[in-house]
């Protein structure tokens, strides 16, 4: 038995265990290994050392993955936040650069109205200054102005007489000669209308020779657009844009009332969408859209490369959009739009109606942004068949009808409120 407490236990004689503080605490519950002796830590075993590594650098990696993902994050954040703001430091300098020399050399435009002769019918008319350059150059003239505008109105007309009788030379378009066509259009539109901003034309365009020559325009480019949409969905029909920035200094380039582009697309004869012959769309707004892709991709038109405009019309189209929702066709302009006042009294009229009579009305959804006024006046005319002469619901029907032909021009091709040429107003 002595030499058993004689025998060595790591070095140590056992004899003298208590004096080097072997504690029963000292090994942990439940396990026979001893991990401590005399206030030092007994090595592991090799294979305990791995796994307790393992486990904490596990631990450290998930912390080091959150922290990491957490930087990146807030990086991304900051990034977008720092480019936004230089996006908008340097479109500000930029236009404030553009502001001063446009204004260099020039001065406020006269406000008195311009006298201008439409071409085709000599109808004399007193446009507003609004539809001018806030400034022109300081050695132009009244009379300068009035000839340099009236010369816009007469080229336009002819460009689209040509046009319209297949008769022109074949050069592309030119920003000159599409402002040139907008400015006659515009001009003819306020002789009857008086002076609006806001708005859309629907013109004949047989062979579809306008919106063909438009495409030639260099600028000219395929892009998204929230208008009659049913029509994007045809043939050749995705809305294209053409961006243009005069000024007074540059009337070639000048669209009516400071717009900045022209949002076209054909409109083709359609006994589906009830469109009795071809036609076109035209509509002048304040931004261009070339960074919003069209509905459909592979249409055949138009494209161009980007411009350092293009962003901040992106942002401003968007605001615009966001600015005009639920207005409708809001008084004094004259949009695609089918006005509040019709839409409300053509449900109100449906609402009194048999059921049958129902379904013939709303054939087709009518008050849909590409159906409109035809649409209904299209479906009032099949369901006055199907009703007894003299009765409510003749007379009802009569009524609605009477009343949109009497407020409402060239209803067989109408969508809305839109300003309608046919191939005789603008030949």
């Amino acid at each position: 038995m002595s030499g058993v407490h004689n025998s060595p236990v790591g070095g140590v004689p056992m004899h003298g265990l208590q004096d080097v503080g072997l504690r029963q605490h000292d090994a942990p519950q439940g396990e026979g290994r001893v991990r401590h002796l005399g206030g030092h830590d007994i090595p592991q075993h090799p294979r305990e050392a791995r796994q307790e590594g393992q486990q904490r650098l596990d631990n450290t990696n998930v912390h080091l993955r959150r922290l990491s993902a957490f930087g990146v994050g807030l990086a991304a954040v900051l990034r977008c936040l720092v480019a936004i703001g230089t996006l908008g430091i340097s479109e500000g300098i930029r236009a404030g650069i553009e502001k001063a020399i446009e204004c260099y050399g020039t001065k406020s435009t006269p406000q008195v109205p311009v006298k201008v002769t439409i071409p085709g019918t000599g109808q004399e008319v007193d446009l507003d200054p609004s539809i001018l350059p806030s400034r022109i150059p300081k050695d132009m003239t009244a009379e300068d102005l009035q000839r340099a505008v009236q010369e816009k109105i007469d080229r336009g007309h002819d460009l689209v007489s040509q046009l319209n009788g297949d008769t022109h030379d074949g050069s592309p378009c030119t920003l000159k000669d599409m402002t040139d066509i907008m400015f006659f259009l515009q001009a003819k539109s306020e002789g009857a209308k008086g002076s609006w901003e806001a708005g859309a034309f629907t013109i004949s365009d047989p062979g579809n020779r306008i919106n063909n020559f438009l495409n030639t325009c260099t600028g000219a480019y395929q892009r998204d657009s929230s208008h009659i949409s049913d029509f994007q969905l045809l043939p050749g029909g995705s809305h294209r844009g053409i961006d243009s920035f005069g000024s007074g200094k540059d009337l070639d380039s000048f669209l009516p009332h400071g717009k900045t582009t022209l949002l076209f697309g054909k409109l083709p004869q359609s006994d589906g969408l009830k469109m009795p012959e071809e036609r076109l769309y035209l509509k002048m707004e304040p931004y261009g859209a070339w960074l919003f892709a069209p509905k459909v991709q592979n249409d055949d038109g138009p494209h161009r490369y980007s411009s350092w405009r293009d962003i901040g019309a992106a942002i401003g189209h968007s605001l615009s959009f966001l600015e005009t929702r639920g207005q409708g066709s809001a008084a004094g302009s004259f949009k695609e739009r089918v006005p509040s006042s019709v839409k409300t009294s053509f449900n109100e009229m449906v609402e009194t109606m048999p059921r049958e009579i129902q379904e013939i009305l709303t054939e087709g959804d009518p008050t849909d942004k590409s159906k409109g006024i035809r649409f209904m006046l299209a479906n009032v005319d099949l369901a006055l068949q199907e009703v007894e002469a003299g009765s409510d619901e003749h007379t009802a029907l009569t009524e609605f009808a009477t009343k949109v032909r009497q407020d409402y021009d060239h209803c067989g091709m109408r969508f809305g409120n839109e300003i309608i040429f046919t191939q005789q107003d603008i030949g």
